[in-house]
This record gives structure tokens, sequence and C-alpha cells, in this order.
């Protein structure tokens, strides 16, 4: 296979790991580290700063002695929109992706035809003939500007493939991390802590159906930059660990909100941040969920002069996007086993060729015969207006059959769609830490909750949540009681006029 090279870019950083391949072995030669020079993910770019970011990238790798020449981009960013749907399970790609995109039409309000959308039919959770997709859409701008910079760079542009999606490939392939094989009947989480950020995954059944990225502020950069080889009992690192927990804590709650039949079994820990001492044991203990930093990983060999731990932590999303095959899913992938696949393809193309040459020839006089004969039939006029007529009839048989199959369509998808408890997720992800809501009564044009706040704090930051939410017009707070039995509490009402949806 040769050498590969692969291209990680998030707000912050751009991470380059050179490899070489062979077979489902990688073997990892270079890896370098550079700071981005403006933040590439949100795709707001001309052309003046892809010709500065190539001018960059290219100097480091002359400097480092890089000479791969084909590269796998991966794009790490909160504007990639991800989302898991459940919809019939349909037999043709290009049906399966018009009934996706009407889907997400109804779910998120933007522009579908400024992203690149693909999905991953997530099998085990079928259900009679329904199953969920796991889909994911990128801006086309950034898209663009990553093949931009590839051309700028000179190198043959593989695939770019989105952080999320690389995790799918630990079951796909086969990959054992720290010496074990992941149960593909369990729910795994992954937890990559960077300087700067945090993204959250899960893996349900071998398939990433939930993600969410958390940038951190400038202060809890600092922290985490100072206490990188600490131990999470300093003040500052337990400061920037907590504010941490807490964002996990909220992922996890809705997560089980959305998906209530199984349980997280086990949490890995990756990323720089990592390294900081007993971090592991720090979610263990809060999350009450077995939590482990991730060492080893199968299938891959690191050179002499690498340091291991360093180079895993901060790779571990390039390492896994270049365990390729047909059966993963990625943006404009080519594969890579192209080569090999079109010798295939050729020597079958050759035979195919031979063997019509050969029938052709031994039954061409038998041809001849049969056109004389089958001339004098259909010329005739009374199999010519048979002939109309049959051809009508099927016509419009065609038309009744496909009005039938998007009637179909369109009931199934009106069926699965559900504003009310899209309402009601959104009001339980926006609730406070120190919030609890005692009741919820809903009618068609109003939703009302009853709550119990530990502050007034906490009653401003929830009435000012709820504001923000899309299908909400407007807010009502008729009173607030203040009780004073064994703790200061505040009890409260809130009474939420809908928007009309038939009008939006």
């Amino acid at each position: 296979m040769g050498r590969l090279l692969s291209i990680e870019i998030d707000k912050y950083n751009i991470k380059i790991a050179e490899v070489s391949k062979k077979g489902e072995m990688l073997s990892i030669l270079k890896s370098l580290v550079i700071k981005a020079p403006f933040d590439i993910t949100e795709g707001k770019l001309d052309t003046e700063d892809i010709d500065s970011m190539a001018a960059i990238i290219k100097k480091e790798l002359d400097l480092n002695n890089i000479k791969a020449k084909r590269a796998v981009f991966v794009i790490n960013s909160n504007s990639i929109i991800a989302r898991r749907i459940k919809l019939p399970l349909l037999k043709k790609s290009s049906e399966t992706l018009s009934m996706v995109k009407n889907e997400l039409e109804q779910l998120i309000s933007v522009d579908l035809r400024q992203y690149k959308i693909m999905y991953k039919v997530t099998k085990q959770h079928a259900e009679n003939n329904n199953t969920f997709y796991t889909v994911y859409c990128l801006p086309i701008s950034i898209y663009n500007r990553l093949v931009e910079l590839s051309e700028k760079l000179k190198l043959k542009f593989i695939c770019l493939d989105v952080s999320f999606n690389c995790l799918n490939k630990i079951f796909s392939h086969n990959i054992k991390i720290n010496n074990k094989a992941l149960n593909s009947e369990h729910i795994y989480a992954f937890i990559n802590i960077d300087l700067n950020w945090c993204s959250f995954c899960v893996l349900n059944k071998g398939v990433n159906d939930f993600s969410r990225i958390f940038i951190f502020d400038k202060v809890r950069n600092s922290e985490f930059a100072a206490e990188d080889e600490g131990y999470y009992g300093t003040d500052k690192a337990s400061d920037a660990l907590s504010v941490l927990l807490e964002e996990i804590s909220k992922y996890i709650r809705y997560y089980y909100s959305i998906d209530n039949t199984d349980w997280i079994n086990k949490i890995y820990i990756y990323g720089i941040s990592s390294q900081i001492q007993g971090i592991s044991r720090y979610f263990s203990e809060n999350l009450n969920i077995e939590a482990e930093k991730i060492y080893t990983i199968s299938n891959l060999r690191l050179d002499s002069n690498l340091s291991f731990d360093c180079s895993l932590n901060n790779y571990f999303n390039s390492i896994l996007s270049l365990f390729n095959n047909k059966n993963d899913i990625c943006y404009c992938k080519e594969s890579l086993y192209k080569y090999k696949e079109y010798t295939t393809a050729i020597i079958l193309i050759a035979f195919i060729l031979a063997v019509s040459c050969y029938v052709m020839s031994r039954s061409n006089l038998l041809l001849t015969d049969k056109t004389e004969n089958l001339n004098m039939y259909i010329y005739d006029t009374n199999n010519v207006e048979l002939n109309f007529q049959i051809e009508k009839i099927k016509n419009e048989n065609l038309i009744l059959e496909n009005l039938l199959e998007e009637i179909e369509i369109m009931e199934s998808m009106v069926n699965n769609s559900d504003v009310s408890s899209y309402i009601l997720k959104e009001i339980y992800n926006v609730i406070p830490l120190n919030t609890k809501v005692t009741s919820i009564s809903i009618d068609r044009n109003s939703t009302q909750l009853t709550c119990i706040s530990g502050s007034m704090e906490e009653v401003s930051i929830f009435v000012k949540s709820l504001r923000k939410i899309e299908y909400i017009n407007k807010i009502h707070v008729p009173n607030v009681e203040v009780n004073q039995n064994d703790s200061l509490s505040y009890s409260y009402s809130i009474v939420c006029w809908l928007k009309d949806v038939n009008d939006k």
C-alpha cells in the first residue's frame, strides 16, 4: 500500500501523521502538530487564507522530510450536524438519501443544499420495516476548502472523514483497545479531551449514534494547559474538570432521554489532556461508570523514535481514519485498494467480452432466420394496434404504482414525525442541575411546567433557556413561591405558548 498521510484539522490545531500501511497493519513513521493560523472548521475562508495555510503545512512537511503524497483528511468541527433518525428501511440508496433529506428538513432549520450528507444504517435497531440511520451533514464550504488545500499541497485527495465517524472503524475492523476486544452488544462512550475542546461520542452496538463537541473558555484552556501532567486533586485541574464533568453529565442524561432501553457500559478517555493523573478514576467515581484511558490499539506499530502514549492520544482519530475499506463511509472516498479493484474489473470485463463474441458468432445464422419471421409478425396491422394498447396500459399502471409508493413513503414520514416529543426533549435538555420539573401538562397550543429550583438564579436561567427553543413563542411565569421547610427553594409554574406548527 505504501505511505499515507493523515491530516486532522480542528478549531485550533492541524495534526499530521505519516504512516506505512500493509494490509490491516499501520506503522506510524512521523507525526507533528501545527498551530492553526485561523479557524478552517467554520469554512469562511478565501483563496488567500488557503494559500497561507498551505504554505505553513508545506514548510513543516519539508522540515520533517515527509514524502507521502496520498492524504486522508479528518475534520473535527461543531459545524457538522449529526443526527440519529428512525425511518423505513429502503433498498435503493437514492431513495434512502431522498427520504433522509426530507426528514432532516423537518428536524433542523438549515439549507441542506449547503451540506454534503452521508448516512449509516444501524441494522441492530431494526423494528418491522423501520431502522435507525446515523446521519452526518458537512458544510460544502469546508469540503471545498480542504479539496483546494490538498491541491495546493499537491497531495492525492483520498477522502474526507468526520472525527465522529472514525470511531465506527473500531468495530468494522475488529480493533482491540488495551488488548481487549469490545463487545458488539455493549454501549461505549468515548471522551476526547484536548486543551481547547472536548468531544463526547457514544458507540451503540458498534455504531456511533450520538456526538457532541464542547468548547472550553479561555480560563479553562489555561487550567488544562497548566495541569497537563498534574493530578486532578489540584485546585485548578479540579475546577476545570468539574466544568467538563457537568457538561458530560448533561450529555449522558440527554442520551438516556432519547434511548432509555440501554445504559453506557464503559467510558474510554483519550486526547492530550487525558494524561492528567487520576482522570479515569475521577470520571468513574462521579459518573458511576467504569472509565479507562486508551493506551494501546491493535494493528498499530510505532517507530522507536516516537512517544507511544503521546502519539496514540493525539492521533487516535487520525489513525482510525486510515482503516478504510468498501464497507466504511466517508466523503468522496477513493478506495485505498483502487488499483487492485480496477485490475479485477478489467479481467472480468475481458472474460465477458470473449464469451459474448463466441456466443454471437455461433448464433448469427439462427438470428437471421428468426428476424425475417419476426418482421412479418411485428408489422401485421392487427398486432401493431394490439401492441399499442398494451403499452398504454403498462404506462398507466407504472404511473399508478409510482404514485402509490410516494403516498406510502409520505404517510410513513408523517407517522414518524412527533413535534410534541421533540419539544419535551428540548425542554429536558435545558433543565438546570438543581431544578426539578414535577409535572407537565400539554395541549395543542401550550405546555405548562410545575417546577422547583434551588435558587432564583436557577429560575432565571431555566426561563432564559426555554425562550431559545425554536417551537416556543412566548413564556409566562405567574408567580414564584418561597419554600422554607428543610432548605430554601422556590416553587413556580411556567406556561409556554407554542408556535403554530402548521404556519411554519
